[in-house]
């Protein structure tokens, strides 16, 4: 994730497009592994093993990777272009968990170019999604349980949410929301303030006068 792609959604943003944007999963980003997801209450019942890991994700003109943050609904087909979505920041939807969030992708997203760790930041994802308000962040205990042959990634999942504590939270958190597909995060390091303050000058002036445009033309 790198701050161009930040930079990338707030010019769709200050286009006025966001909700329009088309949005497209090609696959995986670096390989899946199989992974068993129990989640109990206060969540709704769900038994469910799903293929885990990082999509390759095209929107708004720029392309990252997102990762599933609804163990309920399903990814729509893979290269397949779908406008069910909608931007979502990720102070609304994750609300006390943006933290815990934040962190995971500062501290560790950057390192994740294997299907097993892919695997594992998916299985963290889904432990701060879901797990009860209260309990810690166990992976294999509590409302969110997981398991995987070899248990390789859930146990380095667990690393990962460990380490929570100890990294930075310097990540602007997003979510792409469908009322009808599976929600999906991303993220990217957010610039130095001085450098943000001046983006947002910038693009307002952008968005003030494609907004202009539009208007003339209707």
């Amino acid at each position: 994730m790198s701050k161009k792609l930040l930079v990338g959604v707030l010019a769709v943003l200050a286009l006025g497009g966001a909700s329009a944007q088309q949005v497209t999963f090609t696959g995986f980003a670096n390989g899946s592994q199989a992974v068993r997801g129990v989640l109990g209450a206060p969540n709704s019942p769900r038994d469910l093993t799903v293929s885990a890991g990082g999509f390759s994700t095209l929107w708004g003109g720029e392309s990252f990777v997102s990762y599933c943050v609804d163990f309920y609904q399903w990814l729509p087909s893979f290269g397949s272009t779908n406008s069910s979505y909608s931007f979502t920041d990720g102070g609304s939807f994750f609300g006390s968990r943006l933290d815990s969030v934040s962190r995971l992708f500062s501290g560790r997203s950057a390192e994740v170019d294997s299907a097993v760790e892919q695997a594992a930041f998916q299985i963290a994802l889904w432990e701060i999604r879901y797990e009860a308000a209260g309990n810690a962040f166990d992976t294999s205990s509590g409302a969110a349980v997981f398991s995987d042959a070899g248990d390789d990634a859930r146990s380095l999942a667990q690393t990962y949410l460990n380490g929570l504590p100890g990294y930075s939270n310097s990540f602007e958190v997003n979510v792409l929301k469908s009322d009808y597909n599976q929600d999906v995060v991303f993220a990217a390091p957010v610039p130095e303030p001085s450098t943000y303050a001046l983006m947002l000058v910038g693009l307002a002036a952008v968005g003030f006068v494609a907004r202009r445009r539009r208007q003339a033309q209707g």
